[in-house]
């Protein structure tokens, strides 16, 4: 099969059906400079990052990247990258795509309430992703919680993972057709929302209250909840734990600490609350996450 459709913000809604090939995942996490060296590869990788900075290239075409910035490299251009500031990290995942043009639908388009049911067999077709190969998305924290799924989902590998992969995988593509269709890249968040996240970033280990932020930015509580959703997509409460739970990923894997230190020290009330609230957005525990990444450390 020959990549000759392009999926894309315009069109993506008109295919019935999306199939990926998902090859690879990964989240790295770099203290030491790191370097990408030029090179192609005949699928399409997708990076966001989540700390530090970067210099890029794409067929010559210059990006620099930084924390919430999404890069996406197509089959057959060639790239390299470095970092400019550490820590420097990201998640990235190596995928291919095929669709399946609009098909006749059984019992007619609007009989079901989700995916159609096709009365015919369906060809599909691998596809060329239409994405700006570089992207501020608004929806950071929520594109960011979709790798964070998808990632411990493939560390999990429980009965069903194929299909969960795909279907978040879906969600995410979906979600980065839209921003950009609806113009929703923004080269600079607003100057509210990224005081709000620095208040987050710089305080996240202790308690901290709606009222807090507000006496910080010196806005009504009420505003600011409505509008940090509208922004980001998720609750500022969401934020708070999305952001602990990164500070407590790189301690469970970078030190010795116990489990129930590392939860204190990352602005959980305790170890109970901590695993709770990990399993709910990871899918895993603190203790499986640990067990499964030095495994895989280890190996490497």
């Amino acid at each position: 099969m020959r990549s000759h459709i392009e999926i894309n913000s315009s069109n993506y809604y008109s295919f019935g059906c999306f199939q990926p090939y998902i090859r690879y995942y990964a989240e790295d996490y770099y203290d030491t400079e790191w370097e990408l060296k030029r090179r192609k590869i005949s699928d399409h990788e997708l990076l966001f990052f989540t700390g530090g900075e970067g210099e890029f290239s794409i067929e010559g075409r210059d990006y620099h990247v930084k924390k919430n910035d999404v890069l996406l490299f197509k089959p057959g251009l060639q790239h390299e990258g470095k970092s400019v500031r550490q820590p420097f990290g990201f998640f990235c995942m190596h995928f291919d795509l095929y669709v399946s043009k609009t098909v006749p639908m059984a019992g007619g388009r609007d009989a079901l309430l989700y995916r159609p049911v096709m009365s015919q067999p369906v060809k599909y077709y691998k596809a060329l992703v239409g994405l700006s190969e570089h992207m501020v998305p608004s929806q950071a924290a929520y594109i960011k919680g979709l790798f964070s799924k998808l990632i411990a989902v493939n560390q999990k590998r429980e009965n069903g993972f194929q299909l969960l992969s795909g279907s978040m995988f879906t969600e995410l593509l979906v979600e980065l057709f839209q921003e950009q269709g609806n113009s929703g890249i923004r080269h600079e968040y607003n100057r509210d929302i990224a005081s709000i996240m620095g208040f987050i970033e710089q305080n996240y280990a202790e308690k901290i209250r709606l009222s807090d932020i507000s006496g910080y930015i010196h806005l009504q509580p009420s505003y600011i909840s409505s509008m940090f959703k509208r922004y980001t997509g998720v609750t500022i409460s969401d934020y708070i734990a999305l952001y602990r739970i990164a500070a407590a990923k790189k301690q469970l894997l970078e030190q010795n600490g116990k489990i129930s230190e590392i939860a204190v020290d990352t602005g959980f009330y305790d170890v109970h609350h901590f695993s709770r609230v990990f399993k709910r957005y990871e899918g895993l525990t603190p203790g499986e996450y640990k067990r499964i990444n030095s495994a895989w450390q280890k190996k490497e």
